[in-house]
């Protein structure tokens, strides 16, 4: 009996008509929607989870606020690094002045041992003095030393008073440099130093 509904079974399998298998309508299975995806050269439909790409999606690029966070950082860092260093720079060519003079100073007293007077050390571009050596050229440039050509560049150094005994040597701040706090600086034949600006220290 169990033999009999066997064959008759596969009897109807392959002998069914294909339109009648046609007319059995198929199960409304959802499909999922189909989204290209990179490097498919195929361009095959493959599927992709909804809940997978909206939270990819949510994980790229900064927020406005994260913006304006690091915006702000760099403000407070550029408010505080930018000052500092311009101080720094002002006090590299500060240091550097102060040791023109010095060396302006030592060759004063060169000159001195040379000529017994601190007169007629200034070159061309120099006023003379009443009373003080035979030259024309006692202050302004001095001609017994060479200003470095960095220095010449934000400091004057000149010999801004002299008589035979005395002298009073000056570097005046020019171009970038005049925003320095020191001002004016300058040395005398004693050692003596002094700055006219309203920071202290300067020396």
């Amino acid at each position: 009996m169990a033999a009999t509904a066997l064959s008759d079974l596969i009897v109807t399998v392959f002998w069914f008509p294909r339109s009648a298998w046609e007319s059995i309508p198929s199960p409304d299975i959802p499909r999922m929607p189909f989204t290209p995806q990179p490097g498919n050269k195929d361009n095959k439909e493959t599927h992709s989870n909804p809940n997978q790409t909206k939270t990819m999606k949510t994980q790229q690029g900064f927020t406005l606020i994260e913006l304006m966070i690091v915006v702000g950082i760099i403000g407070i860092l550029a408010a505080i690094a930018i000052p500092a260093y311009q101080d720094s720079v002002l006090k590299s060519r500060r240091e550097d002045a102060k040791s023109v003079l010095l060396g302006l100073a030592n060759a004063m007293e060169r000159h001195f041992t040379l000529t017994n007077s601190y007169c007629d050390a200034a070159n061309n571009g120099g006023v003379a003095v009443a009373g003080c050596g035979a030259g024309t050229e006692d202050t302004g440039p001095a001609a017994i030393f060479a200003t470095p050509a960095e220095t010449a560049r934000f400091y004057t150094i000149t010999i801004s008073a002299v008589t035979a005994t005395v002298y009073t040597l000056s570097a005046v701040p020019t171009g970038a440099q005049t925003g320095d706090g020191c001002g004016t600086l300058s040395v005398t034949q004693t050692g003596a130093k002094a700055a006219t600006g309203a920071l202290a220290n300067c020396w």
